[in-house]
């Protein structure tokens, strides 16, 4: 349900690509990696790393790099 309500969220405020965007995005990941969704978890946990710098784009890129490959899906990263 979570999850549902996070992609709500992101309709309505658009893709503006701001922190609340970015903090969204990361949430609904970390929603999709508890259910255990880490294909689309990892797809959202590299858009959200586009949009973050330094150390937290770093953090960002592993785990989406992680939830790829717990779902088998290597051959994007």
């Amino acid at each position: 349900r979570a999850e549902l309500l996070y992609a709500r969220a992101l309709e309505l405020i658009g893709e503006t690509r701001n922190e609340q965007y970015r903090r969204i995005v990361v949430q609904r990941a970390n929603a999709l990696a508890c259910t255990g969704r880490s294909g689309e978890a990892a797809k959202l946990y590299a858009r959200a790393a586009e949009l973050s710098q330094g150390e937290q784009r770093l953090r960002l890129r592993a785990r989406a790099a992680q939830h790829m490959v717990q779902s088998a899906q290597t051959e994007p990263g």
